[in-house]
């Protein structure tokens, strides 16, 4: 339920840990996706410049921990959230 997610998880502080599907973004602002593990989810986590050599480090297959803000979902079930750092 995506309205009753947003009431509980949006613009809260969560700590995440996914495989590494895909990178995006560059090195300004760089994003990476995590595999939801069901068919349409994934998480969507953007990062700043500052975190752009920790990015590079890292290898899709990659199991990472990353915390951040929650941005809230959207309708095709993508969990988007800001301001992450990675925790291991």
């Amino acid at each position: 339920n995506t309205v009753a997610a947003d009431i509980r998880y949006k613009n809260n502080i969560l700590e995440v840990t996914g495989v590494l599907k895909s990178f995006g973004g560059g090195s300004d602002n760089p994003i990476i996706h995590l595999d939801g593990g069901i068919f349409m989810w994934s998480v969507v986590c953007y990062f700043g410049k500052q975190d752009s050599a920790i990015v590079a480090q890292l290898s899709k297959g990659q199991s990472v921990t990353i915390q951040g803000i929650c941005d809230g979902n959207s309708f095709i079930s993508t969990v988007y959230i800001k301001n992450c750092t990675i925790v291991k």
